[in-house]
């Protein structure tokens, strides 16, 4: 029979040896050994307060107690010397480069084909050189040219410098053209012949093209004209034909050595006689003696009022019926009234017409004097 305190030895051994795989087993790696280093800890910046101006609060006294110092005005100093005035420098504008005009070009419009489009227009241009003939819309270069525009009796090009060209069928387009219509009813208003040395001149529309002597001059292209060292009078210069002038009966090259009967050889005789035509009045006449082509001659200009509406209808019946007590010698005050009475009495069963006819032209005539 075994002893008692055997078994509580072997259940203690038993239970150290369990305690102690447990305690193996479950035993737990200690973590490695970091160093810790140590950092700058920053600081926030301090704010400052604003400062406080206390004389905002002066200022604002409510009970207005407070009197604000005034500094003393400093008194300029004189003392020193002026500045010296800049010399001025002449400054030189800049030249301006004149495009040279270029001659025309050696074409020649054959034909216009119309169409509904106008864009679609065909102009035939000839060459005048080869005499081939080409077929050309807008847009199409002809040279250094470009056709912008094709009308029915012309057409319109834009040559490189800018410069514009126009063609036409005939020559009677170029009549029909509104630029030389508005030329010759422009001057209509001004002056209108009735012989080769008897002229109608409106004062009133002649002082609005004509305001001054310089203007004058520079119209007619005057020049003093000496012979023998002594000035025999005032010579006209190139005029274009469709110019006031040239609507006068002047021509390039005349000398006009009076004017009513007054000598215009020297500045103080042109003054003159510009200053006594300027009081004349509508009824009265201006001579002019000149010298063509060393032959005398001598203009009448009788001053009419040329806006009248009767005028053109009147210059009319004169060719065409030659009424009695219409002549061409003479217009004295009285045959004007009869002219005037014979044709409103012409004119008495178309009243309507006739009205129509007097306000058009007189719009014409107020259109004119605005442009």
């Amino acid at each position: 029979m075994r002893h008692p305190l055997w078994l509580v030895d072997s259940t203690f051994l038993i239970l150290f040896l369990a305690a102690a795989i447990f305690v193996f087993f479950s035993q737990q790696k200690l973590p490695k050994r970091i160093t810790l280093q140590s950092e700058t800890i920053k600081t926030a910046p301090v704010k400052t307060a604003p400062s406080i101006d206390i004389t905002q609060i002066y200022e604002n006294d409510l009970f207005n107690t407070y009197q604000k110092t005034v500094q003393p005005i400093s008194q300029p100093d004189y003392s020193h010397p002026m500045p010296q005035v800049p010399t001025q420098s002449t400054v030189s504008a800049p030249e301006q480069k004149n495009q040279p005009l270029l001659e025309p070009l050696n074409i020649k419009l054959k034909g216009v084909i119309v169409l509904n489009d106008a864009s679609n227009n065909i102009a035939i241009i000839a060459d005048t050189k080869s005499s081939e003939q080409k077929n050309y819309k807008v847009g199409d270069l002809i040279e250094d040219a470009q056709l912008i525009r094709i009308l029915s009796n012309r057409i319109i090009l834009i040559r490189s410098n800018g410069q514009q060209e126009v063609l036409y069928l005939n020559e009677k387009d170029i009549e029909k053209s509104p630029l030389v219509q508005s030329e010759k009813a422009h001057w209509a208003t001004v002056v209108k012949k009735i012989h080769d040395e008897l002229f109608l001149l409106d004062p009133e529309m002649f002082c609005l093209v004509v305001r001054n002597i310089a203007q004058l001059i520079d119209l007619l292209d005057l020049t003093t004209l000496y012979q023998s060292g002594k000035s025999i009078g005032c010579r006209v210069g190139n005029i274009m034909p469709d110019s006031l002038g040239a609507a006068m009966g002047i021509e390039p090259f005349d000398v006009v050595t009076l004017i009513d009967t007054l000598p215009v050889n020297e500045t103080e005789q042109r003054h003159t006689v510009y200053q006594k035509l300027l009081e004349k009045k509508e009824g009265q006449t201006v001579v002019i003696e000149l010298l063509r082509n060393n032959a005398p001659l001598t203009f009448t200009y009788q001053l009419h009022d040329l806006k009248d509406p009767f005028d053109d209808t009147l210059h009319a019946m004169q060719k065409t019926e030659k009424l009695e007590g219409i002549t061409d010698q003479s217009y004295t005050q009285d045959i004007q009234e009869e002219r005037l009475n014979l044709l409103r009495e012409k004119y008495k069963f178309a009243p309507t017409a006739q009205e129509i006819k007097i306000q058009q032209k007189t719009t014409m005539l107020k259109e004119g004097k605005q442009q």
